[in-house]
């Protein structure tokens, strides 16, 4: 069992009048707890009903909430739209999670093993942003390593310097253990039009021993180690229902994976073997509606 720091938001996902606690971090927080590994989510949670939706799912899950702030700010909204192939979009109301403040907690006394990095709105103006450079430097500071998934959502940035995010999504794959980004934000974060010299310039940007897991969809995954990428197949879902949770999902699986294998472990043939359970993980959170509703058929 793994002690696991998990930073970010919290939020209410919206279909029509369906509405379903979720949050990149929440997500992964409630999927590495039921991994069996020590979850603390660190977050801003609101004093609202929804916030209390939240905090009740926190203990569903037993995500400890050692860190976790309470604010009068509403709950943060994201309401979720779901095409003919179950792709979403996102329109959000931003609220309570930006006012995370990690300035007054001793992250001494935990001993924490693993820090993911992995929220949607992490770089957005606000406190939440402060605390998310405060925390990796922490990390660098006391030797923990950290996960790292940009999680761009196109909605949250209208109006916003998008060079701003692509200059700290860098920074942090600088230092990152495991990366898993989509195909679509090394495209951004590249600028490049083609996937493979993406990859290319994705060598030059992270660690060699760091564990890179680029998604590309209901598609193949691209590991890469050492500068050697490669194709990871995709197993399809038997059934389509949401692919809210899949990404979250995915990257849950992927840490708690890659935390289960010592360092000197790690090969080519293993961090496929990793990549393959985390895409099977994945496979299994969008045969279910709802980003966590597939925990409650884990076995």
């Amino acid at each position: 069992m793994k002690n696991i720091g998990i930073i970010g938001e919290a939020l209410i996902d919206k279909y029509n009048e369906n509405e379903q606690i979720g949050g990149a971090s929440f997500n992964v927080a409630c999927s590495l707890s039921r991994q069996d590994n020590s979850a603390y989510f660190l977050g801003a949670i609101s004093t609202d009903n929804r916030g209390n939706k939240i905090k009740e799912g926190l203990n569903k899950y037993q995500v400890k909430t050692n860190f976790v702030e309470e604010t009068n700010v509403p709950t943060t909204l994201a309401e979720v739209t779901l095409d003919d192939h179950k792709e979403r979009t996102f329109v959000f109301t931003r609220g309570s999670d930006a006012y995370y403040q990690i300035k007054d907690f001793n992250f001494d006394d935990f001993n924490f093993d693993f820090i993911h990095f992995g929220s949607a709105t992490g770089f957005l103006p606000g406190e939440l942003k402060e605390s998310y450079l405060t925390l990796k430097d922490y990390c660098l500071k006391n030797n923990i390593p950290y996960s790292f998934d940009p999680n761009f959502r196109p909605a949250l940035w209208l109006g916003l310097d998008i060079q701003d995010y692509i200059y700290y999504v860098k920074e942090y794959l600088k230092t990152a253990s495991v990366v898993k980004i989509s195909d679509n934000e090394l495209l951004l974060i590249t600028k490049e039009l083609e996937l493979d010299k993406a990859v290319e310039k994705l060598k030059d940007l992270v660690e060699p021993t760091s564990l890179v897991a680029i998604t590309c969809g209901c598609e193949n995954t691209i590991a890469l180690y050492k500068n050697e990428s490669w194709i990871v197949p995709v197993t399809p879902a038997k059934q389509l229902a949401d692919t809210t949770g899949a990404g979250d999902a995915f990257a849950s699986r992927l840490i708690h994976l890659y935390n289960q294998v010592k360092p000197e472990d790690l090969n080519k043939e293993m961090i496929s073997k990793i990549v393959m359970g985390a895409n099977d993980f994945g496979k299994d959170a969008v045969e279910h509606i709802g980003a966590l509703t597939y925990l409650d058929y884990l076995k």
